[in-house]
């Protein structure tokens, strides 16, 4: 949704993702317009398993952004 929206704004991202019904994190990192398949990895970093996602972007308002990256959102 955010590549659809923004396309060539979003230079970049790369995360750890929390999936429900998946126990272990799931990796996803993409540059630009090519965004490679996600990885299942077999154990969490230290910490809470919680998701971590980076966002490289130019020119885009992060404020209406960040409440669809929420859980509440």
């Amino acid at each position: 949704m955010l590549l659809k929206r923004h396309g060539k704004a979003i230079l970049g991202v790369k995360g750890v993702l929390r999936v429900v019904g998946v126990p272990t994190p799931v990796v996803v990192h993409g540059v630009q317009h090519i965004i490679h398949p996600p990885i299942h990895v077999g154990a969490w970093p230290e910490g809470a398993p919680r998701t971590r996602l980076i966002v490289i972007a130019e020119g885009v308002d992060h404020a209406p952004v960040e409440p669809s990256l929420t859980e509440d959102g």
